[in-house]
């Protein structure tokens, strides 16, 4: 007969539910299961025993039933029907949520005991997954078991350089975080992404927080809870970022051919999935310059058009034949003489009269034969006046020779706005708890020094020197993290300090806008830009970037009134430069250094905007401040 537990709950009646068991510090993932469900031997063995953590999609918890080692079963033996010990187990987690967890366990007749469990907090032994080989790019992990503190892969990417990786992630609901090095450089830390539902002061945090404590932040090697770690809220854990997915790509420059990743994931059932795709090519976009050839070249052939100037000049041969007998006086007149008119057709009208006095005695033979041949000969000498009818043969039908010249120019991330804080989507200081982009905002205004005003469509006024006012939040992008922070702002002398400065101090001193009362500052833990110029009132538009791959920090200016920026304005490199850990308007963390003035909004980016993308937010955002 078989022996084993059965699991039963009323509230999750016919539930699917994910079940595992830890034993001695060996997780075993069961699966899915439907709640009521029975379990016998784990993997091949008799033992039952353990710590089974069931977890519920539709609540979002987890329930913990210990099974001790009294109930391990060597030999399985038949049960006798009046033996059946029961278990009830009152989850203390959620008072709103209390399935009644029984195990009924069959033993022989000589074990009797009746156990009643409440589940405690308990440490959950870390388990690290190194796979043994290297695994190949395109290669996608695909998890779905108990916590990996941290799950640790080898990938080949190949050996090619000046080729573009992407690694593509996802942590669906559980909270788990994603570390991604290279050329021993580290490219990406994700923080800990998953459900708002384990983000600071929300339903399921205790979930998430209880099987983190005690682990060490494998960046800081801190201890949780600790506020000084990356990222951490007032409790001393990590901030949780609902963006539970994405895309990040890098340029690939070294030929080393091993990427690592690092997945930490703190729950007793965890599914997430990561993929580093194979290096590619840029893709090229080129920019073609035609060279246009016309063929044929234009020929005129002109239809000559000939007006020519006809001189007619008339040989006139007047040749009589004259046998006269007498004396003959012909008369002979010619009206009217030749008159030439030299028109294109020329018919010259030629009247011989001749007049004859005959004597009548005589009786002449007048044979007067006058052959008056007027041969006008007709010299066309053509005063070519070349009236060119231009008719243009042929039609020009030009043949565009492309000689395309070749610009490349390589695919690239895209950085996108995460945070946006702007005094134009308000219409009074921000309530503590609050969020901007998925991230909370700690807000304090006790002393009322800070207020929103109405005018550019709205800003935030700091108006002097009570350094526990404050409002900071944002990301933590203290190192892994290339990013640009666009902000406008507007000093004013009552308190000189820092405007814009990291909430957490602890890896990085990072501050941006105005330092001692001057403008135009960037300190990414080095300086990039400490001003010593003269204090000035006006409207500044900033826009600081932090390249990681590079390691340079730069600084564009602009103001409302002045042209766009046509280049950086200050830069610097340093392999100590990083980012900030949430971002604090108008003193430092300690309440120290406060800076009096206006700020309109901070936007935060994921990346290193372009200079044209620079200048087109100047454009979009100047005529708000003029």
């Amino acid at each position: 007969m078989s022996c084993g537990i059965k699991i039963l709950s009323n509230n999750l009646l016919n539930e699917t539910v994910f079940v595992s068991v830890n034993q001695g510090g060996n997780v075993f993932n069961l699966g899915e299961k439907i709640i009521p469900f029975n379990i016998y031997a784990i993997e091949g063995t008799n033992a039952i025993s353990g710590t089974y953590n069931v977890y519920s999609p539709t609540y979002k918890k987890n329930y913990e039933i210990i099974v001790p080692n009294l109930f391990n079963i060597v030999p399985c033996v038949s049960p006798t029907p009046t033996i059946t010990p029961t278990r009830t187990i009152t989850p203390t987690l959620t008072p709103t949520l209390t399935p009644t967890i029984t195990s009924t366990i069959s033993m022989t007749p000589t074990i009797t005991p009746t156990i009643s469990i409440t589940p405690t907090k308990t440490m959950t032994p870390t388990v690290t997954i190194t796979p043994t080989s290297p695994l190949l790019c395109n290669t996608l992990i695909d998890y779905n078991g108990s916590e990996v503190y941290p799950y640790i892969s080898y990938i080949n990417i190949g050996y090619t350089i000046n080729t573009i990786a992407s690694f593509e992630y996802s942590a669906y609901t559980i909270a788990d975080r994603f570390i991604l090095y290279y050329a021993n450089n580290l490219l990406l830390d994700t923080g800990y992404i998953g459900s708002f539902v384990y983000d600071y002061g929300q339903m399921y945090r205790e979930n998430f927080t209880e099987h983190l404590m005690g682990k060490i932040d494998p960046l800081t090697s801190l201890e949780y809870p600790n506020i000084n770690v990356t990222n951490s809220a007032p409790d001393g854990y990590p901030f949780v970022n609902s963006t539970n997915e994405g895309l990040f790509s890098f340029v690939k420059t070294s030929t080393s051919q091993i990427a690592k990743v690092e997945v930490y994931s703190c729950a007793p059932l965890n599914i997430w999935t990561f993929k580093l795709n194979c290096p590619i090519e840029p893709s090229v976009t080129p920019t073609i310059t035609p060279t246009i050839s016309v063929t044929p070249p234009i020929s005129i052939t002109p239809t000559i058009s000939v007006t020519p100037t006809i001189s007619v000049t008339p040989t006139i041969s007047i040749t009589p034949t004259n046998t006269i007998t007498p004396t003959i006086t012909p008369t002979i007149s010619v009206t009217p003489p030749i008159s030439i008119t030299p028109t294109i057709s020329v018919t010259p009208t030629i009247s011989v009269t001749p007049t004859n006095t005959i004597t009548p005695t005589i009786t002449p033979t007048i044979s007067i034969t006058p052959t008056i041949s007027v041969t006008p000969t007709n010299t066309i000498t053509p005063t070519l006046s070349i009236t060119p009818t231009i008719s243009i043969t042929p039609s020009i039908t030009p043949t565009k020779t492309i000689t395309p010249s070749i610009t490349p120019s390589t695919s690239m991330f895209v950085p996108t706005l995460v945070y946006d804080l702007d005094a134009i989507n308000y219409s009074s200081v921000p309530t503590n708890g609050t969020t901007v982009d998925g991230y909370p905002l700690s807000v304090s205004n006790n002393g009322n020094s800070i207020s929103w005003q109405s005018t550019n469509s709205g800003l935030f006024r700091k108006s002097n020197n009570v350094g526990t006012d404050f409002i900071y939040g944002g990301p933590n992008y203290v190192s892994s993290q290339s990013y640009s922070v666009f902000m406008v702002y507007k000093l004013s002398a009552t308190s000189s300090g820092r405007l814009l400065n990291t909430q957490n101090e602890g890896v990085k001193d990072w501050m941006m806008g105005a330092y001692n009362g001057r403008a135009n500052a960037f300190y990414p833990n080095f300086t990039v830009n400490l001003s010593s110029g003269p204090i000035d009132t006006i409207w500044h538009m900033d826009w600081a970037t932090w390249d990681t791959v590079s390691s340079v920090g730069r600084l564009y200016t602009a103001t409302p009134s002045s042209a766009a920026p046509t280049t950086h304005t200050y830069t610097a490199t340093s392999g100590s430069g990083g980012g900030f850990n949430q971002l604090r308007l108008f003193s430092r963390f300690a309440a120290t250094e406060v800076q009096t003035g206006d700020i309109a909004f901070i936007k935060v980016y994921n990346g290193v905007l372009s200079l044209a993308t620079i200048q087109s937010l100047h454009a979009s955002y100047s005529t708000r401040f003029q």
